[in-house]
């Protein structure tokens, strides 16, 4: 005579398929997991990038217009590492009567934002370009340096807090270099 098996899984059965189920679920939760922290970190990391190259495509062009403002100046003077002053034409300018602003670009080191400074006060003399304003927010360090007496070595560097996948906090950075050239040469 046969025995009858009943439709259906045995308990051993149910708990075997469970078991290997609930691994499953476990290693997809660590994938999801490490692609969330992987997705944020370069999120984060593009966002940083695009804060540096902003900074930097708000400073070449004022610091491409640098002009010695007479015969045997030098177009650039840089008195620390957190700024640098040089001499601009002015907004009117006249060959034969030449007139020049000094403009700084300044980083404030407390509430890490990175400053135009122009030494003319009538706005009517301004040219919108050289105006007193803030370039850049949140900018960790700025370093100005002048390797050469035409050339500019400007280090951005930024910070940002990012979430890790226990919770935690992960700082994460971004140095971007780059030289400036300066078109006029500069005599000393």
């Amino acid at each position: 005579m046969r025995s009858t098996r009943p439709d259906g899984m045995t308990l051993a059965e149910t708990l075997v398929s469970m078991a290997i189920l609930a691994i499953l679920g476990l290693i997809l939760l660590r994938i999801y997991n490490v692609s969330h922290q992987a997705y944020g970190r370069g999120t984060g990391q593009i966002a940083l990038q695009q804060k540096a190259r902003f900074l930097m495509e708000q400073m070449t062009p004022l610091l491409l217009s640098a002009a010695p403002p007479h015969e045997g100046a030098k177009a650039l003077f840089s008195s620390d590492s957190a700024s640098i002053v040089f001499y601009v034409p002015d907004k009117n300018f006249q060959p034969r009567n030449p007139n020049y602003v000094r403009v700084g670009i300044y980083h404030n080191d407390v509430d890490k934002t990175v400053w135009l400074e122009n030494s003319v006060t009538p706005l009517s003399s301004q040219d919108d370009m050289f105006r007193a304003r803030e370039l850049a927010r949140d900018i960790y360090d700025l370093r100005l340096g002048l390797p050469t007496e035409n050339t500019v070595r400007v280090t951005v560097e930024v910070h940002q807090l990012t979430r890790t996948a226990g919770g935690g906090r992960d700082d994460q950075e971004y140095l971007l270099e780059s030289l400036v050239q300066i078109p006029y040469y500069s005599k000393n």
